[in-house]
């Protein structure tokens, strides 16, 4: 309870912005890396022509860059990046299967650590 509070009260100074939250919590390096992380995932959305799969991204966009910036905490940057870039080559090879695969392997990941994150 104390940090939602401690969160609402972040919404209030920095806006709706959880990369400026992030850097205030210490984490700038990984808040750098975990906008630019939504950022790659946004523009592959726009890139997939569908309309509505933007805006989805779009309106999870705090909740993500905070999830990933904890992400980036706990197992490091380079891991954050190794997890898109396995994703991104498995797209540019046009491999289904394996693009499929990644998408998996980051959402187990994120079940695993649900913990970590304090579900």
């Amino acid at each position: 309870m104390a940090e939602s509070v401690f969160i609402a009260g972040m919404f209030v100074k920095y806006g709706r912005s959880w990369a400026a939250i992030c850097r205030h919590l210490g984490l700038a390096e990984e808040a750098d890396a975990a906008e630019k992380t939504f950022l790659f995932f946004h523009e592959l959305a726009i890139l997939s022509g569908n309309v509505l799969l933007p805006l989805m991204y779009h309106s999870f966009k705090a909740p993500g860059v905070h999830l990933w910036s904890i992400y980036a905490k706990k197992f490091g940057i380079k891991a954050l990046y190794d997890l898109k870039i396995d994703y991104y080559r498995a797209l540019l090879n046009r491999d289904e299967e394996e693009a499929l695969a990644q998408v998996h392997k980051i959402m187990q990941n994120a079940v695993r650590d649900l913990s970590f994150y304090g579900a």
